[in-house]
């Protein structure tokens, strides 16, 4: 039972996170423009001292993500070579997850750099630690989703 409910309060709390604002990202670029969107998977390294490994990210057309950190979450386009992201990762066996906001930028033709902040949560949703993060990314199946 206990177990059920954790589980409960956890989607909870990542539906919240996730405001319908996300729900539909600005995926292509304006007319007449040839800005590349981040759509497609990308290979991320950290270059901080957060001592985060290096991960895969995938950004759907549709305007959602999905990364080797178990993570689900939204992004949308802020600018001509920027988005945000707003990831969630649950563990249901373990008692607790983190939240994760990024804000990237397109460096054409081909590398993403990003900057982040990581916020660790106990199963009752309240932050234990948090910790910026910086790194860069490089595409792995991006050309196939253009």
């Amino acid at each position: 039972m206990r177990h059920e409910s954790m589980t409960a309060l956890a989607w909870l709390i990542f539906a919240s996170l996730l405001p319908a604002t996300l729900a539909v990202a600005d995926a292509e670029p304006r007319a007449g423009r040839s800005v590349r969107t981040l759509v497609g998977s990308w290979s991320c390294t950290s270059n901080s001292t957060s001592s985060l490994p290096p991960y895969a990210v995938t950004f759907d057309l549709g305007g959602t993500l999905t990364s080797s950190f178990a993570t689900h979450g939204a992004w949308k386009r802020t600018g001509r070579r920027t988005f945000f992201a707003r990831e969630i990762a649950l563990f249901p066996i373990s008692p607790f997850f983190f939240r994760l906001e990024t804000t990237y930028l397109l460096d054409p033709p081909d590398m993403l750099s990003f900057q982040r902040t990581v916020e660790f949560m106990d199963a009752t949703g309240t932050p234990s630690q948090t910790i910026q993060d910086a790194g860069d990314c490089s595409p792995i199946l991006a050309e196939l989703a253009e």
